[in-house]
């Protein structure tokens, strides 16, 4: 494949004004969603501030630093909340969230199942956990899961939602680009232009990847201006001090493998990246059998919807074999994004479910593509 085509077809993306002003704004909401939660920045930056001093280990040691500490605002809600501090995951037993699960929503008996042997597995990380005092981990203190939140379940939710919007549209519009300027005819009367996909799809897949990464470096700096974390970058994400909800449940923030704040952060924004191919691709694969980019869109649309709402519509009905299905499609990989790396409760019967998913996607997108482009190259041009 000839790179300057590729080339071109960047320049030609590129070129379109529409681009860069919607990473514009979606940068300007990026920092207005951040400095609209500036709430417990100054706590969490003391947090830093003490973890930089005295280690991020809570226990008896850390108790006898802190006091030594200088007097400070925060200083007493932080002594506080770590005097006295055990390994909860010491004696905790995986199965008290199954339980949960159960209370909240019956299932069929093949799907409990499913779930027993995924917390049994879970098992044997938590005591793992316990064995490296991972649940002592300082983390951000009382602020844990409000700063877990805000990274993850909102900023990170937001880039990567931005990001394959970002890419799925420059996919819709290179594979309707001829049809817009009216060249279609000429360019794809040979077997030489319809290849010109080849170097299209490779032009979407770049300019989508280094748009999201634009998203990422950009809003990641914002989130520094406002949250110093310092050292707690090193901290364990399953600290005892994190959590999340399960109905109206506490539970342990507890991932497939002992992970600091820095590495899932990583992680997350890896498996946000394949997100964003697996979409494009789907997209450009659509795109390329409608060769209309707006009908291209409601297909993509309708399906997304059509798949995400099946999901709840099945759990509701106890259609629970059919539930476990659907969650290993596409759109359920983005819907749990919040969720990623964790035992992910009803979203997921096997450990690291949502990376199999990914695989599952990257598997069925590049299937598609292939397909679409044999049906490119034998359908009639007009």
């Amino acid at each position: 494949m000839r790179w300057d085509l590729i080339r071109w077809e960047l320049k030609k993306l590129w070129s379109m004004p529409i681009i860069p002003v919607f990473l514009l704004l979606c940068i300007l909401l990026n920092g207005l969603v951040l400095f609209s939660q500036e709430y417990a920045t100054d706590y969490v930056s003391y947090v830093s501030e003490v973890t930089e001093q005295i280690g991020g280990t809570m226990g008896e040691e850390f108790d006898r630093r802190l006091e030594l500490e200088p007097e400070h605002a925060y200083k007493s809600a932080l002594a506080n909340a770590t005097h006295d501090a055990a390994d909860v995951y010491e004696n905790f037993s995986t199965h008290s969230i199954l339980e949960i699960m159960l209370s909240i929503s019956s299932s069929s008996e093949w799907v409990q199942q499913l779930w027993e042997k995924k917390y049994q597995a879970l098992q044997k990380v938590v005591d793992l956990m316990a064995k490296q005092d991972v649940s002592m981990s300082l983390y951000a203190g009382e602020m844990s899961d409000r700063l877990t939140n805000m990274l993850f379940g909102v900023l990170l939710r937001m880039m990567i939602t931005e990001g394959w919007i970002t890419a799925v549209l420059m996919a819709l519009y290179l594979t309707s680009s001829e049809a817009f300027d009216r060249t279609a005819l000429s360019v794809y009367s040979t077997k030489t232009g319809r290849r010109l996909q080849g170097a299209k799809y490779i032009a979407a897949a770049i300019s989508g990847v280094l748009a999201y990464m634009l998203l990422l470096v950009v809003g990641l700096g914002l989130f520094s201006l406002l949250w110093d974390m310092g050292p707690l970058w090193s901290a364990s994400i399953s600290s005892q001090m994190n959590y999340r909800f399960l109905g109206v449940h506490l539970i342990p923030y507890l991932t497939w493998k002992p992970m600091t704040v820095g590495s899932y952060l990583m992680a997350t924004a890896a498996l946000g990246a394949v997100c964003v191919l697996i979409y494009q691709t789907i997209a450009f694969a659509v795109g390329m059998v409608c060769r209309d980019a707006l009908q291209a869109f409601f297909v993509l649309m309708g399906t997304g919807i059509t798949l995400y709402a099946l999901v709840p519509f099945t759990s509701g009905r106890n259609l629970w074999e059919a539930f476990v299905v659907l969650e290993w499609n596409p759109v359920m990989l983005w819907v749990t994004q919040y969720k990623w790396f964790t035992d992910m409760d009803f979203d997921s019967i096997v450990p690291w479910q949502e990376c199999k998913v990914a695989l599952l996607g990257i598997f069925l997108a590049t299937l598609l593509l292939w397909w679409s482009y044999r049906f490119f190259h034998r359908k009639d041009v007009a």
